[in-house]
């Protein structure tokens, strides 16, 4: 009996972590969308605000906005063609809150200097996400490892490389 109680709680709280997953990439992954852009900073805060919330938003908004304004003054673009989840999973949870571990891909065309080549990185990071009337937000990023790989899932440079220094030429 004992052990037919501790399967029901692990099935349930195995359909929770799932629920939680799908909720988390899906408000994740249409980050990517801030590329596409431009310079519209309303459109930008209202993207990120549907996915960040506090001093979380308040720091992707700043990141992504001086993004979007180098890119700009670089006559650079980006056109995202694939996010792809190598694995995410629940760290822990506790009153409406959660940590989850999650490794990921980006594939996208980077077009500058008058050409345009694909780049795929690879991304690594622990989030710290809340459940609100809005539905679920994400309140803290932890990166852990983002590098470009040269080449789909292969290795290749790795440490504290930022956003934009992985769109530069290697």
């Amino acid at each position: 009996m004992i052990v037919l109680l501790f399967l029901s709680c692990f099935l349930v709280s195995n359909r929770q972590n799932d629920a939680l997953i799908s909720s988390f990439t899906t408000i994740h992954e249409p980050i990517y969308r801030a590329y596409s852009l431009s310079s519209d900073p309303d459109a930008l805060h209202k993207l990120l605000a549907g996915r960040f919330l506090g001093e979380a938003l308040t720091r992707e908004y700043i990141e992504h906005s001086l993004a979007l304004q180098r890119l700009t003054e670089q006559e650079t673009s980006i056109d995202i063609a694939t996010v792809r989840y190598r694995s995410v999973e629940v760290i822990s949870h506790w009153k409406g809150q959660a940590r989850l571990a999650a490794d990921w891909t980006v594939e996208g065309t980077i077009t500058h200097r008058g050409h345009s080549h694909t780049r795929t990185n690879r991304y690594a990071a622990v989030y710290t996400v809340t459940e609100t009337a809005d539905g679920l937000r994400i309140i803290d990023t932890r990166l852990k490892n983002l590098e470009r790989l040269s080449g789909r899932l292969s290795t290749g440079e790795r440490g504290g490389l930022t956003p934009l220094q992985l769109l530069e030429e290697p």
